[in-house]
């Protein structure tokens, strides 16, 4: 914003919303592909240990469905959480406030992990995920779950509606 790159961009014929959209849906490629490469990894590094130390048979477990679980309940956690960094990165000018806004998400979920309002930050969902997936729990529409998908279509609503907003401002 400081090197009035938002003006620059508008001198091109590009709708606000095909901007916003491709925003959104580089988000979308990110979280998916971060989701997949973890995974990827884990069967990867589960083939190698087979090999390498025959002692443990991981080809005898079959924890092929919770992981599936667990990489989709990954893909929305940190979709809700690109959500809410892309709605903060669109109200402040600077960059560090949304950093600082993300940690200081991750220490309150961290101290009120105990709490019954700590699943409605987003944050938390993270210690959740590992949570259920300690446990072997295969349960995809948890109430974390429903409220990332709700906080994933609400954030970025807001973030469309503020982005439209500080264009009309700037130009």
């Amino acid at each position: 914003m400081k090197n009035d790159y938002l003006k620059k961009l508008f001198t091109l014929p590009v709708n606000t919303s095909n901007i916003f959209g491709a925003k959104v849906l580089y988000i979308i490629m990110m979280s998916f592909m971060s989701a997949m490469i973890s995974y990827l990894l884990l069967l990867l590094s589960a083939f190698i240990l087979e090999n390498v130390y025959s002692i443990y048979p991981f080809n005898s477990y079959d924890y092929s469905f919770a992981n599936f679980i667990f990489f989709i309940r990954l893909f929305i956690a940190t979709l809700s959480i690109a959500s809410l960094q892309l709605l903060v990165s669109t109200s402040f000018k600077t960059f560090v406030i949304p950093i600082c806004i993300a940690g200081v998400g991750v220490v309150l979920s961290l101290i009120s992990q105990r709490a019954e309002f700590v699943v409605f930050i987003p944050y938390f969902s993270l210690f959740d995920l590992m949570n259920k997936y300690q446990y072997g729990s295969t349960d995809l529409l948890g109430k974390v779950e429903i409220i990332n998908v709700t906080y994933i279509f609400v954030f970025i609503t807001f973030a469309y509606l503020k982005f439209i907003s500080l264009c009309k401002k700037r130009i």
